[in-house]
């Protein structure tokens, strides 16, 4: 069966698909129908870190200005991913655990300095995110 990476922005999509070999992506943020199409009838790897981690590369990314008109974003990403991993049979790697054994190359991919000049790490409460079954069952329970 073709494989596609599904990931939340900034959580390991170009890392995976260079490991892997694999083509094709979609981010959870594309519109459902859109990334349902693409999904269908493949196999769907999943790279996972935690969304504390991930919530950080965003918040480096964007600019303060900016932050109420793509935070939600974040949000819906994760919540586009709770659905569907109700839905199918994710293959999950967690990036940042280093365990898998398919990937035998752990570095860093793409420009980890990436963002806008001086930024700030917004405070939201990422609890909710955090007690998403994929997110427990990868990653345990959060304080």
């Amino acid at each position: 069966m073709p494989k596609i990476v599904v990931s939340v922005p900034h959580s390991g999509t170009r890392f995976i698909k260079k490991r892997l070999g694999i083509a094709d992506h979609v981010h959870t943020n594309a519109p459902w129908k859109a990334l349902w199409e693409q999904v269908e009838g493949r196999d769907i790897i999943v790279p996972l870190r935690s969304p504390s981690d991930v919530w950080r590369s965003w918040c480096r990314r964007w600019p303060d200005k900016d932050v109420l008109k793509w935070a939600g974003g974040f949000f819906v990403s994760w919540t586009v991913l709770h659905t569907l991993d109700q839905m199918c049979e994710l293959d999950v790697i967690c990036v940042d655990k280093q365990q898998d054994p398919r990937i035998t190359d752990w570095r860093a991919e793409g420009d980890q300095d990436a963002s806008n000049g001086n930024w700030k790490l917004h405070k939201v409460d990422l609890r909710p995110l955090h007690k998403l079954p994929i997110v427990e069952r990868n990653f345990g329970s959060w304080q």
